[in-house]
């Protein structure tokens, strides 16, 4: 248990949609890890529990990457009983009929100039803006107890993790688009009696390692 009321978000380790190139994967919910992808994730396991920062309650976006890194991990930490409780919210942005298309066709000077008028609120169609996919994460941030000094693991994707701060905290679309956490790092959130506050984001597994 921990004696702070702890969120950590930690994105997926490498998953076949991120070895392709110039590919618009949006959720693509499908997707594995690649072997590479669970030696990281058996990576971010064994540091975590010999950091002793282990989890009460652990949560996933029902894609395969996330629940495949969350199984994967929690088994190096040894905890291979724990469940993972599956939410929607944590999905991946909705990227709707842009899905499986190449990037180089559909971010024509059109599209990027419709991008830059509209910046967070921008939808493709049948997809989600920044701002949609950082309102629901934000809706379930608020759904974790905020008082009970527990440690949260939600397992979950670089685009839902980096709209999440940036729907808090106003940041500009072109800092949101930059932002981008890496494979299995974590982003810590405390609760201060009154909401949550971000402490760090996209920490890598080698800077947790080598942290004091």
């Amino acid at each position: 248990m921990a004696n702070r009321t702890e969120l950590y978000l930690i994105r997926h380790g490498e998953a076949e949609n991120n070895v392709r190139k110039n590919y618009i994967a949006g959720r693509s919910n499908e997707f594995p890890l690649t072997d590479v992808g669970f030696d990281q994730s058996r990576r971010l396991g064994k540091v975590l529990l010999e950091k002793g920062i282990l989890p009460d309650r652990v949560y996933s976006s029902p894609a395969k990457r996330p629940f495949q890194t969350g199984r994967t991990a929690l088994i190096a930490m040894g905890l291979e009983s724990m469940p993972i409780i599956e939410d929607d919210r944590l999905q991946e942005q909705e990227t709707g009929d842009w899905t499986g298309r190449v990037a180089t066709e559909i971010f024509t000077d059109e599209t990027l100039a419709r991008i830059g008028e509209l910046g967070k609120d921008f939808r493709s169609p049948n997809g989600e803006s920044f701002n949609d996919v950082g309102a629901r994460m934000k809706d379930w941030v608020d759904s974790i107890p905020p008082d009970d000094n527990l440690r949260t693991f939600a397992f979950t994707h670089g685009g839902a993790i980096r709209c999440l701060p940036s729907y808090m905290y106003g940041w500009t679309h072109e800092q949101t688009y930059k932002t981008q956490p890496g494979n299995t790092s974590l982003s810590l959130y405390l609760h201060n009696g009154e909401d949550w506050e971000l402490e760090y984001l996209g920490k890598d597994v080698d800077e947790l390692e080598n942290a004091a």
